[in-house]
């Protein structure tokens, strides 16, 4: 049995009573909102001798409910494989993919031609033009960041002796461990 608190006068039951209904019929009260479920049958509200409810919107006896009893009247929701489609709905499931085949359309869609220019184009601010050069002991010789050129030379130790960007040089001077101790900056 379930329990549902009258919310507004439903035929002769007095509202804020608690009944004792069957599950159909609770169902349709609570669904057009003129009771609640109680959880506890227990309540001190509840008024055994109004019994069940016996009559649903008017009607009493087996009472079947249709979807315009419940205000659905518009809505179908069942499935029929034979049921028609239009033209134009069979004309845009056609052209639909399959799941089978997503994933190499998807990877041809980013590789393509137009996504990776407008990928450059977007990234290209971010990602200076770069190029390194090395001399024939392995050390960096240039440096070039965007058309500036960074150009370094060596001691005999292996330490940096200097390095020119933009016209400036800036010359190392290190002590006797090779630990860095000076940096003169001449224009």
């Amino acid at each position: 049995m379930k329990w549902i608190n009258l919310l507004n006068q439903v035929g002769p039951h007095p509202p804020g009573k608690n009944l004792r209904v069957d599950t159909a019929s609770a169902a349709v009260l609570v669904m057009r909102g003129d009771a609640e479920y109680i959880d506890d049958p227990a309540t001190p509200d509840v008024d055994e001798s109004l019994g069940f409810v016996f009559t649903i919107n008017g009607r009493s006896g087996q009472v079947d409910l249709t979807k315009a009893d419940l205000g659905l009247s518009k809505v179908d929701n069942t499935s029929d494989e034979e049921k028609p489609i239009s033209e134009l709905v069979a004309a845009e499931l056609g052209g639909k993919l399959s799941i089978a085949d997503a994933p190499d359309v998807v990877a041809a869609a980013v590789n393509s031609p137009e996504v990776k220019e407008a990928l450059d184009a977007a990234y290209a601010p971010l990602m200076p033009d770069t190029g390194i050069t090395y001399d024939g002991s392995g050390n960096v010789q240039t440096v070039t960041e965007n058309g500036v050129t960074t150009t370094y030379t060596y001691n005999p130790d292996g330490t940096v002796a200097t390095d020119t960007r933009d016209g400036v040089t800036r010359t190392y001077g290190y002590d006797g461990n090779g630990n860095l101790t000076s940096i003169t900056v001449e224009d």
